[in-house]
């Protein structure tokens, strides 16, 4: 058999021919099934319109979750923020407070070594007031004995 011999037929035309239907019968059954084929791609599109649809709003609740693990971890971190900046802010006022007794109790202590000293110098200064009064008056009981001696 050649290839030119050959004739391809469509088989919805080869069933048309054996039946023996006409031209119009085959166009009129071609039209049924391409509304039919029309049904089934707006059928198709819809089940795609669907299924998109489904996806695009599971992908929005994805992000929602997402989005609200997001921000329960920076609530929660800003949490541990604020929590060590009052940790923070409460060891720098006891430290102030430590700093505050330390310099009363130095100003207390440099007062005490205030008075010791003036305590010291007053009993040094006393001392030797009373040596030299002592001495004087050891002079001048010498030297009155030694002016009745004469």
């Amino acid at each position: 058999m050649n290839s030119r011999d050959c004739v391809i037929w469509d088989i919805d035309a080869y069933r048309d021919k054996k039946r023996g239907l006409s031209r119009n019968h085959s166009v009129i059954q071609k039209v049924v099934k391409d509304q039919k084929m029309d049904d089934l791609l707006k059928t198709y599109i819809e089940k795609v319109d669907k299924d998109q649809m489904a996806l695009r709003e599971e992908m929005r609740e994805r992000e929602q979750r997402t989005e609200k693990r997001i921000d329960d971890s920076e609530r929660r971190m800003e949490d541990k923020i604020n929590k060590i900046e009052q940790m923070l802010t409460s060891q720098s006022e006891k430290f102030d407070e430590l700093k505050e007794k330390i310099s009363d109790k130095m100003d207390e202590d440099k007062k005490f070594h205030c008075a010791n000293m003036i305590a010291i110098i007053s009993a040094a200064v006393g001392t030797i007031l009373t040596i030299v009064s002592l001495n004087h008056s050891v002079i001048s009981t010498v030297t009155s004995i030694l002016e009745l001696a004469k």
